[in-house]
């Protein structure tokens, strides 16, 4: 659940802070894990010198709890104390936060990969990484990827997306798209030519090369 707005009393599901490496035990992972709270570590931010004073200026891990049950700040600090990091904060979208972790919507910001995001105790974090437009734009890249390569079978595309896509086609395959490519493939192979020019037609070309935008 994305949302999460707490309660009056301050209460909430999800809660951030930061890790700082130099301060934190050696072993903050394990004590983190040892709660067996779902969490989710971020990449390793490096210092970024543009970055305004109440941001973290020291290289820096961003952490995210979420619990079944709303908790309390109070309940917060006692883990955050063991871990000396910061102090707690209420996470009021936990999909806006964990795309921060890897800044996908700020491309003027360090560019993580997905899999650099590292979900702990059972956190599931696919659905807070795709939004419903990613998904279309991955869906028309699969079909013209699938038009391109003359894919006519698609356990040859199921496989070329778990060597080559594993971030971002191969799960939206074993999520919900594999029924839509399925069909385009099955469609494609008895009109090859037919989809290829339609795919021609439709999609923008560069105006310099004359190509495919």
């Amino acid at each position: 659940m994305a949302e999460n707005k707490g309660s009056k009393d301050g209460r909430a599901r999800a809660w951030t802070f930061i890790v700082y490496p130099d301060s934190a035990p050696a072993k903050w992972r394990d004590i983190l894990d040892s709660k067996c709270i779902p969490w989710v570590e971020s990449p390793l931010h490096d210092p970024d010198p543009d970055a305004p004073p109440e941001e973290a200026r020291k290289k820096h891990y961003h952490v995210s709890l979420e619990f079944e049950g709303k908790k309390s700040r109070d309940q917060i600090i006692e883990i955050t104390k063991e871990l000396n990091c910061t102090a707690p904060q209420v996470v009021h979208n936990l999909r806006s936060l964990i795309r921060y972790f890897l800044h996908l919507d700020q491309p003027n910001k360090q560019q993580f990969a997905l899999n650099e995001i590292i979900p702990h105790c059972g956190m599931d974090i696919k659905d807070y990484l795709i939004n419903q437009a990613d998904r279309y734009f991955y869906i028309s890249e699969m079909e013209q990827f699938i038009v391109d390569n003359n894919i006519t079978e698609f356990w040859k595309f199921f496989d070329l997306c778990r060597q080559y896509h594993i971030d971002t086609w191969f799960p939206l395959l074993c999520d919900n798209a594999a029924f839509v490519i399925n069909l385009f493939i099955k469609s494609f192979r008895h009109d090859p030519e037919g989809a290829a020019k339609q795919l021609q037609d439709t999609l923008p070309l560069d105006e310099n090369s004359g190509e495919l935008a």
